[in-house]
């Protein structure tokens, strides 16, 4: 298991503060989404992207913020399957996430089968800090899932990425 703390720079951090605030708001307001009428307690965040800096980061506000990380997430197609634990360098909480290669999407989505029976069929969401070439795969595999995401992830094909959300 590999430790990953904080390693986010002070304007990631702003960022990711106004981020988690508007999604930590998105479980009190009132949505169009059943997903997100859900209490906060029941949604387990997915932060894809890990162990980049800007993912793991997220993930470490997550856990600052109380909200629990998804046991699974996807990381990079290059990428060993590997589990990390997750540590809040301000709070101290910590979670254990494995990451699964975006390659590997046949186990990816028995991840998310296996945390749906566990946790409820909208008990997930999802962060995105991938990589710019994955925008759009990834955006579709939420959709086509429906897993409300964020994405954090800069690039990609934002035009398309537009109407395949429609």
């Amino acid at each position: 298991m590999k430790l990953f703390g904080s390693t986010s720079l002070l304007l990631s951090a702003s960022i990711q503060v106004s981020a988690f605030t508007n999604i930590q708001n998105a479980f009190t307001r009132p949505q169009n989404t059943h997903a997100l009428h859900m209490a906060a307690s029941d949604v387990r965040v997915m932060v894809n992207g890990m162990p980049g800096p800007m993912a793991t980061a997220a993930a470490e506000a997550c856990i600052r913020k109380g909200l629990s990380l998804s046991p699974f997430a996807m990381t990079g197609p290059n990428m060993e399957e590997m589990s990390i634990s997750v540590v809040d360098p301000i709070s101290g909480n910590s979670a254990n996430v494995r990451l699964i290669p975006s390659s590997n999407m046949d186990e990816v989505k028995s991840s998310l089968e296996r945390t749906r029976s566990t946790f409820g069929d909208d008990s997930i969401m999802a962060i995105d800090y991938t990589h710019p070439s994955a925008v759009n795969s990834n955006a579709n595999f939420y959709a086509e899932n429906k897993i409300p995401f964020v994405m954090g992830t800069t690039g990609g094909d934002r035009e398309q990425l537009m109407k395949d959300m429609e």
